[in-house]
């Protein structure tokens, strides 16, 4: 039905939607594994400050605080690293989208522009 109405705009549609569609599915697999690293650097640093402060009093006890203190530290600068790598994921994911719509769509303005 659409090619009768336009054919311009369906010719527009189909070129932008495989690629966009087809560079989805690859990044969709990286963001996936990117968000299941993350989650699981977040349960490693919650695990890890669990266990200190259920044991607070064994720690107390040896000094151990700056120690405890550091090992936290590092395990969130993991967390941070690893959501940063998520976020320009989907920085690229998005980028790419917007940029492969523009250029798609880019050579049929101006008859649309003309048809107005």
């Amino acid at each position: 039905m659409m090619v009768f109405m336009s054919p311009q705009l369906t010719l527009v549609g189909m070129s932008v939607v495989p690629p966009v569609a087809l560079f989805g599915v690859v990044m969709g697999r990286k963001v996936r594994s990117a968000s299941r690293t993350v989650q699981d650097s977040l349960a490693a640093s919650t695990q890890l400050a669990e266990e200190r402060l259920s044991n607070i009093r064994t720690v107390n006890a040896f000094a151990r605080q700056p120690d405890e203190i550091c090992a936290y530290e590092q395990r969130m600068q993991t967390v941070l690293n690893v959501s940063k790598e998520e976020a320009l994921i989907h920085a690229k994911f998005y980028g790419m989208v917007s940029l492969i719509t523009y250029v798609f769509a880019q050579p049929t303005a101006p008859y649309f522009l003309v048809a107005s």
